[in-house]
């Protein structure tokens, strides 16, 4: 025979087992199951009451060194979900309507258990979640009394199992840990879903999200009393985790520092090319936790212990501001960015500091291409079409203004397009937008309006393999020099090959 376990979704066999049948009762006396995996459970009591096949009360028990216990998947329903086998003393106790799934024990192979924080700071669908619906709606059938089952676990964490709890799912915001504590957990098809308990974290790992699109994996960090403690509701859970994030090949050179921070670099701190640490403090609420950063170097640096290096870390983490963009800096690039200037000593400098700020522009547009293109070729089932963003801060007065040596940015450049392919991609038609606009009100006054300025292409492969290629285009672009509010525009078309 088989019996399967709706709420935790495991099937067990039974080879064979004796039933003994008398009135008001079935007496299933003891018997063996086993799992998928021949693990094997011993059913030490099995008694099903009934008045004449209703009113049906349960009294099982079950015993095991070893069994799968939950075999679930993401829904979006339930709030856990996973993989475990476990050690495990079980009772099944009460009566239809009311039945009560007690179960204590303890991870006893290597097992996943998934928490699903419901409170999401993001809102959408996940890209990981892939709807299919087969067949026809089956009729519901009447049931009779409706049934409810009620699980109370007492759960021992140890190392076999890995705990992901799930900060966001749509943007993939996880801390992966394993580690040790005890859990009580209350769920159930009705009821409040809690947990009570502390789980002190002894390693693992949390994948931070940079302003909700780029993935940057931090190593929970040992031996620092990280953990997470519940005390009912899995929303109001309090956390203290401390994480680092590694960037390689680090200067400090790349400070470009000002004069207050100058005599901290001595050769040494110039010269060092190495590894560098983001740490991340995630203390507070669990579901929205507060992220202090500090930006530290590691035990084996040559230059742990350099003052010098000591004071220019200590300077920055002194300004808030200057704080949180080298960490944008290190995360995204793997570099430090120039410090902030109120004035630049040399126009090199400065072209520097415009050089790097695209470059962290030109990062997070082609992220948010992908981005876009992914969700608009989910939700109109098109491979062929693509999104493409692309965001520029740039200087619009230093080329007519007199003073060369400054060079602060006062304009940006937003570009949006939208492509569709045809004829099996040897058409592409691109449909897009800039938008022009002054950031200082010097920038504003001066073109006195946002400069909208389309542009539209058109690309036909004259060879299939795209070798041969013919553009017809239309576009326009602000034109600072050329007066207030002035655009200039281009169309044409142009034929190009290309060899490999």
């Amino acid at each position: 025979g088989k019996l399967r376990v709706d709420y935790t979704d495991v099937l067990y066999h039974i080879p064979e087992a004796s039933v003994d049948l008398e009135d008001g009762q079935i007496d299933f006396g003891t018997f063996t199951l086993r799992d998928d995996f021949n693990n094997t459970a011993l059913l030490t009591r099995g008694v099903l009451k009934h008045d004449n096949w209703k009113d049906m009360f349960f009294d099982f028990a079950i015993n095991t060194n070893k069994l799968e216990v939950l075999a679930t998947k993401n829904t979006g329903e339930d709030p856990f979900y996973g993989s475990v086998f476990a050690k495990v003393n079980m009772t099944l106790k009460g009566p239809m309507e009311n039945m009560e799934m007690r179960i204590k024990g303890e991870p006893a192979d290597s097992s996943n258990l998934y928490i699903n924080m419901s409170s999401g700071r993001e809102s959408g669908t996940a890209d990981f979640l892939t709807w299919k619906v087969y067949g026809k709606e089956m009729q519901q059938q009447n049931t009779g009394l409706g049934s409810n089952l009620n699980v109370l676990l007492d759960v021992t964490a140890n190392n076999y199992a890995n705990m992901y709890v799930i900060l966001d799912e749509l943007t993939g915001d996880i801390i992966k840990a394993t580690g040790h504590g005890n859990l009580q957990i209350r769920a159930g098809t009705s009821g409040d879903f809690t947990i009570l308990g502390r789980y002190d974290i002894d390693r693992g790992n949390y994948n931070f999200n940079f302003q909700s699109f780029l993935q940057k994996p931090f190593r929970l960090r040992e031996d620092v009393g990280n953990y997470i403690s519940w005390s009912g509701d899995p929303g109001d859970a309090t956390i203290k985790v401390e994480a680092e994030y590694e960037a390689e090949n680090v200067r400090f050179s790349d400070l470009r520092s000002p004069l207050t921070l100058s005599t901290n670099l001595n050769d040494n701190v110039r010269s060092y090319r190495g590894k560098v640490l983001v740490v991340a403090n995630l203390t507070e609420k669990l579901s929205h936790p507060d992220i202090a950063f500090r930006i530290e170097l590691p035990s084996g640096s040559p230059l742990a212990n350099d003052p010098g290096a000591a004071l220019v870390l200590q300077s920055i983490q002194n300004d808030e501001n200057e704080l949180n963009k080298q960490v944008a800096f290190l995360i995204v690039l793997n570099t430090f960015g120039p410090v902030s200037t109120t004035s630049q000593a040399s126009l090199a400098n400065t072209a520097f500091e415009g050089i790097v700020v695209n470059t962290i522009s030109g990062v997070l547009s082609n992220t948010l291409s992908n981005q876009f293109s992914n969700a608009f070729q989910k939700i109109f089932n098109d491979k062929s079409l693509q999104v493409n963003f692309n965001a520029q801060l740039y200087n619009g007065s230093n080329f007519i203004a007199a003073n060369t040596n400054s060079l602060n940015i006062d304009r940006t450049n937003l570009n949006f397009s939208f492509g569709y392919s045809l004829l099996n991609e040897r058409l592409t038609f691109t449909f897009g937008s800039a938008l022009d606009f002054g950031l200082t009100s010097q920038q504003v006054q001066a073109t006195r309006n946002l400069q909208f300025l389309p542009d539209i292409t058109a690309e036909w492969k004259i060879r299939p393999d795209g070798k041969l290629l013919l553009t017809f285009f239309y576009r326009d672009s602000y034109n600072y020099l050329s007066g207030v509010g002035a655009r200039q525009n281009r169309s044409g078309a142009s034929i190009s090959y290309r060899r490999e």
